[in-house]
Parts: C-alpha cells; structure tokens; sequence
C-alpha cells in the first residue's frame, strides 16, 4: 500500500536533478495556456497569492501560505525518506522589505505540521544579495551564491536535513545551501519546493 501511494506521489510531483539528496517540487509555476504564452498553474496561482514581494503593493496572503504549508506537509508525509527528517530549515531570503519570508514562513509551518523541529538561525547569509529573477547570466547566478551561506554545524552535524523554498528557478541557492548543509555534517538534505519555473 505505501509503495502504491510513493508511486502516485511520484506521478503529482516533480523530481528535480541537483545535488541534493533529492528535491521534490509541488509542480510547476507556470504552463503554457491554449491562447498560448504561459499561465500559472493552481500551485503557481497560490504561491503568486501567499508571497510578500513588498510591504506596499503585495504584502501576500497569510491564509494562502498556511494553504501551502499544507500542501508541502502533505508531500513530506506520504514520502518515507522526507517523513525521517530531523529538522526543516528554509533557504534564506534575499528582500528584507516583506512583511514576512514565504520560505521561511513554510518552514515553521512544516515543523508545526510534521512535529519536527525548526531551529533557528541555522543558515544565514555571510552578505546580502540580489534575488535570482534580477540576475541575467548564469556566471552572475554563480558568483551570487559562492560562499553566500554559512551553517550552524552544531545543530546540522549528524542530522536529515529537510530544506524548503519556495520557487525553484535555476536551482542555485537551494543547492548552495544544500552543499553549505553538506560540509557542515547534515548527513542526509532534502529539497522541499512549491513550484518550479519551466524557463530554469
């Protein structure tokens, strides 16, 4: 019966190829739509509602990144390695003018609904940084995230790490993380995403 539920698991989600023990998206941001040119799906839609790009014009929505939550601790559930992580942590965010950090706001929300534990301050950024939509190239990309994070190793060594973002795009700072994760003894990082881009 849980081999049958992985598999349709597997069949709704998207697995992506990083360096990370494995990454899981909920699905993608957007598809193309039958007037052609992109639309966003239903899981793109909520993400686009529960994000605060700015305090003025799109604070977000806290009831849709609650409804997010849900979703993302539905698929850590049903997923036997994601269901035996230790603790959730979120990749750091890189706009300070937001009422509130999506990833960080689904991080607390998965340690409430999996009762695992979010321990603050586990990855902080050594700089601030400009957000990868605003980045062109992929030597920019690149350049943007090396040595950009920095772990608490006492409270990663030794430890299945589940890391949650919100939109993947290229897969650079949650990879980033990840190896930063890596190096400081997480034994086991598993990438948690809302959406994946499809324009990577």
């Amino acid at each position: 019966m849980e081999l049958a539920d992985l598999c349709g698991l597997l069949r709704e989600t998207w697995l992506l190829e990083d360096d990370l023990t494995e990454t899981i998206a909920l699905g993608l941001h957007k598809e193309a739509s039958p007037n052609g040119g992109l639309q966003r799906t239903l899981v793109g839609q909520l993400v686009y509602e529960a994000k605060g790009y700015n305090r003025a014009s799109h604070p977000g929505n806290q009831a849709k990144a609650n409804e997010l939550a849900d979703r993302m601790a539905q698929v850590a559930k049903r997923h036997p390695t994601f269901r035996r992580a230790d603790l959730v942590v979120s990749v750091p965010g890189s706009n300070r003018d937001k009422v509130y950090d999506l990833p960080n706001l689904s991080c607390q929300g998965l340690s409430q609904r999996l009762n695992i534990e979010a321990p603050q301050a586990v990855v902080q950024k050594t700089r601030d940084s400009k957000p990868m939509k605003d980045l062109r190239t992929i030597r920019e990309k690149i350049e943007s995230v090396e040595g950009l994070y920095q772990v608490d190793e006492a409270q990663v060594r030794g430890k299945a790490v589940l890391l949650v973002d919100d939109i993947y795009q290229t897969g650079f700072s949650i990879t980033e993380v990840g190896r930063a994760l890596h190096i400081a003894g997480a034994t086991t990082v598993l990438g948690l995403v809302a959406t994946k881009t499809i324009n990577g």
